[in-house]
């Protein structure tokens, strides 16, 4: 394709005709020659912005969850999102549209009215980039960093789960190999577990001192950066970690570290007070338990029943991967 943005026929088929009205905030929408759109909003407003790097297929899907995941990890709802696609020369209008699409499908999901963006071809990316901006509203701002010596650490689901997806879609042919077509089918099935908008609406309404989405870094990265930023220790057991063995297969295979693979679609959240969480958690369908605790020294430590690592915060493996399997 001809390096630029795109003309304005090619705006309307990619873009604009794809994204839909669906938001009473919105007071200007969307548009061609409109370079902000505007919104009235009563509460108090959260702002999550995260790019899509490390995934090509469903990046616009993917863009509008982990974003969305930020908002719903402070307390909120995600309102609107503007989106940044940058595509590469090799690249075609119907990529544009199909991750449009993807964005479009997910935003209508969460009740979310993409406003705004820019989409252009680039020789300054290599693969689509899309970046995601997403703006929430909520009356309690939950943070990350508020989490209390004393806490259980709480997560949700398994870890993992939107590498998995990632590794398993873009990785599928050196897969093939050790996973069957069902294990390749349910791995790339776990990008439909991304969000964390159930199990946050729960959490919320219980006794809590923070939340964090596990993203890049994960699930070790994502409690070091909740210790360090609330001045706080911690000690993870780590056989207490939840695994979906396909997970664990995948990671095998690809020589991927799995407690620091990303893992959007698990949700940390510090509680005095878990079982009445993990009780209501569960009668909705949503797997937690406890894996740890935030203590008063600022160690955190990671229990493997054998020996102790150190803990802080490094790279995702996912990226790691992406370098040996090229």
């Amino acid at each position: 394709m001809k390096i630029g943005k795109l003309t304005n026929p090619e705006l309307k088929e990619c873009v604009l005709n794809i994204i839909k009205r669906r938001r009473h905030e919105v007071k200007v929408p969307s548009s061609l020659a409109q370079d902000c759109a505007s919104f009235e909003i009563d509460d108090t407003i959260l702002i999550s912005s995260d790019p899509i790097t490390g995934a090509e297929k469903q990046a616009g899907a993917l863009a509008i969850k982990v974003n969305a995941n930020d908002i719903l990890a402070a307390g909120g709802e995600p309102v609107l999102a503007t989106l940044t696609v940058l595509a590469p020369p090799n690249k075609n209008l119907e990529d544009i549209k199909e991750v449009m699409m993807s964005a479009e499908k997910q935003a209508e999901k969460y009740n979310l009215e993409i406003v705004g963006g820019h989409t252009e071809f680039t020789q300054a990316v290599n693969k689509i980039v899309v970046s995601a901006t997403i703006i929430g509203r909520t009356k309690k701002h939950i943070t990350a960093d508020s989490a209390k010596a004393g806490d259980s650490i709480v997560i949700t689901k398994s870890i993992g789960i939107e590498g998995t997806a990632i590794l398993a879609t873009d990785f599928e042919e050196k897969l093939k190999d050790f996973l069957s077509e069902n294990e390749l089918a349910l791995a790339k099935d776990m990008s439909k577990h991304i969000s964390i908008e159930k199990e946050a609406t729960i959490a919320k309404k219980f006794p809590i001192n923070a939340m964090h989405d596990i993203t890049e870094g994960g699930i070790f990265g994502a409690v070091a950066e909740m210790a360090e930023a609330s001045k706080v220790g911690a000690v993870i057991d780590v056989n207490s970690i939840e695994i979906n063995p396909i997970t664990q297969k995948i990671c095998s295979v690809l020589g991927v570290d799995v407690y620091r693979l990303i893992s959007s679609g698990s949700l940390i959240i510090s509680a005095p007070n878990p079982a009445p969480l993990i009780n209501e958690l569960r009668k909705n369908g949503i797997q937690a338990s406890v894996v740890g605790k935030f203590t008063k020294d600022e160690h955190i430590i990671a229990d493997f029943g054998d020996r102790k690592e150190n803990l802080e915060t490094t790279s995702d493996e996912l990226f790691e991967a992406i370098k040996r399997c090229k």
